[in-house]
């Protein structure tokens, strides 16, 4: 993409406060869940 990860995280971030995105948590077996995101 070309944008580092802490980037990329914060603008979707900024994206989710705006509500033009949702996330949500998906948990899997061990380790932190991740936060997948989506169009509204």
């Amino acid at each position: 993409m070309g944008i580092s990860r802490v980037s990329a995280r914060r603008y979707l971030e900024h994206f989710v406060m705006r509500g033009a995105v949702v996330a949500r948590l998906q948990y899997g077996g061990a380790g932190r869940p991740e936060r997948r995101y989506q169009t509204v």
